[in-house]
Formats: structure tokens, C-alpha cells, sequence
């Protein structure tokens, strides 16, 4: 799911012939994979947590492990600008107001000021 839209329990994930994963409150889609038309032909969640879109000989389209939250799992890497986001509290998994992002040649942490666009 996606912390910023929060699904309830009867949400629905599809796998469509397209190879496209969708996530579904009713009617409205609240996240897709984009993956449509890519050669999709497999998902599998692996024992580390990592949900993996496949093509053909396992080569990788998407990866959950490529859209890191507020956490690292173990494998997980943070990729180069790519940041995690504290959660707005321990109750509130909303995006908080520091986060950490992997630049060039340093992993800077941040403090945002309430408010302020990411």
C-alpha cells in the first residue's frame, strides 16, 4: 500500500494480464506499478520482504525494494537519491518531518519545517 493513501481492509491488489499491478479501494485505483505492456510474467514475494515483478529468466521490472518508506529492510539498498522519510509518528505512518537521502558523496539527513513541500 502506499503510506500517503492508506487502503482499508477489504482494498483489492490485482495482477492483470497486462503485467500491470494495481491496488484498489472500490472503484478508485490508488496505486499502480506502471508496468503495463513490460512482459510481466511473474510476481513473487521473496522471504526478505522484496515484491518483485519478473519477466521471462527472472529479469527484474519492478522492485517494492526501490521505493523505500521510513525503514531499510536487510538487502535492501538505498539507491543514489533516493531517500527515506521518518513516519509523522508512531500511530501516524504519514511522512514526517525528517529524512535521510544517499547524495554523491555523503547520506544527508534532513529537517523539514512543517508545512513545506518535500
Amino acid at each position: 500500500a502506499s503510506r500517503d493513501f492508506p487502503v482499508s481492509a477489504n482494498a483489492t491488489l490485482a495482477f492483470g494480464d497486462d503485467g500491470n499491478l494495481v491496488l484498489s479501494q472500490g472503484s478508485l485505483q490508488v496505486w499502480s506499478s506502471n508496468t503495463s505492456g513490460q512482459g510481466v510474467v511473474a510476481m513473487v514475494l521473496y522471504v526478505t520482504g522484496n515484491l518483485v515483478l519478473h519477466r521471462e529468466k527472472f529479469e527484474i521490472v519492478w522492485q517494492s525494494f526501490d521505493h523505500p518508506t521510513d525503514s531499510l529492510l536487510v538487502n535492501q539498498v538505498l539507491k543514489l537519491g533516493t531517500r527515506i522519510v521518518s513516519s509523522a509518528s508512531p500511530t501516524n505512518k504519514s511522512p514526517g518531518s525528517f529524512y535521510l537521502e544517499l547524495q554523491p558523496h555523503a547520506l544527508v539527513g534532513f529537517a523539514q519545517a512543517p508545512g513545506t513541500p518535500q
